[in-house]
């Protein structure tokens, strides 16, 4: 009885284990890839900005050490970021920076710091390509020497060499 029993076994194990072998066909290809030209202008962009007429104020508290993120905390709170919001402003204007020590940590001996920010709110808007009339208001880093005023000898800026390309 012990054999038929043994045998029964080997035989549905040997039926299991060949079931379970499967071959897989292999498939070769081969990829050729053709190189994609990329010749990107970067344009001058500009654009205006609208400044709040009103005063605005961010506070943060922490320990000295955290002087700069606590900063960009007062900052975000000044600009009415806190929780983040797509109509609050763009950026702080006339930034004042105040640092007021309020305690020491009595665990660690870390001052306990208060950072105040005040500035002017503001957006920006009627983003736009830079044109010729643009050029003399342009103060940003512009590629290829776009901020350059002075005319070559044709009598062409940077900016209006740039934009004719």
């Amino acid at each position: 009885m012990k054999q038929i029993l043994s045998l029964t076994i080997f035989v549905i194990c040997l039926f299991l284990l060949t079931g379970c072998a499967m071959q897989m066909p292999v498939r070769e290809s081969s990829i050729s890839t053709l190189p994609i030209r990329t010749e990107v202008k970067p344009l001058p962009l500009t654009a205006d900005l609208k400044i709040s007429e009103q005063l605005a104020r961010g506070e943060a508290k922490g320990k000295e050490s955290d002087v700069d993120r606590l900063t960009r905390i007062a900052i975000t709170r000044a600009l009415g970021q806190d929780p983040p919001s797509v109509e609050m402003a763009d950026i702080l204007v006339g930034v004042k920076k105040f640092k007021e020590v309020t305690g020491v940590d009595v665990g660690s001996g870390n001052r306990i710091i208060k950072i105040t920010v005040t500035g002017y709110p503001a957006w920006y808007t009627n983003f736009r390509i830079a044109d010729e009339d643009d050029q003399n208001w342009l103060n940003t880093v512009a590629p290829d020497g776009l901020r350059e005023t002075s005319p070559d000898k044709k009598g062409k800026t940077a900016i209006e060499r740039f934009l004719k390309q």
